[in-house]
């Protein structure tokens, strides 16, 4: 029979990440999960952007409540980033 401690997907442990504010002299290409604030893109400013390895893996958008910014108007934007 199976351990079930093993065989169970226990939800990962809450970690606070420090963010850290975009700066023109900040090289996102040595950032390693770490979430940069106020990111430029073609669009504008990004809330948070996640690096991983280097590579953007994701952008955040803070909302004050849901249906302030549609996808459609949101996700084409944010493709072109600075210093990435």
């Amino acid at each position: 029979m199976a351990n079930p401690k093993e065989s169970h997907r226990y939800p990962a442990e809450t970690k606070r990440l420090e963010t850290v504010p975009f700066c023109p002299e900040l090289d996102v290409n040595i950032l390693d999960k770490v979430p940069v604030e106020e990111l430029p893109t073609k669009n504008g400013l990004a809330d948070y952007a996640l690096f991983v390895g280097g590579k953007l893996l994701g952008i955040i958008e803070a909302r004050i409540r849901a249906g302030d910014v549609s996808d459609s108007e949101l996700l084409p934007g944010y493709w072109g980033f600075a210093n990435a």
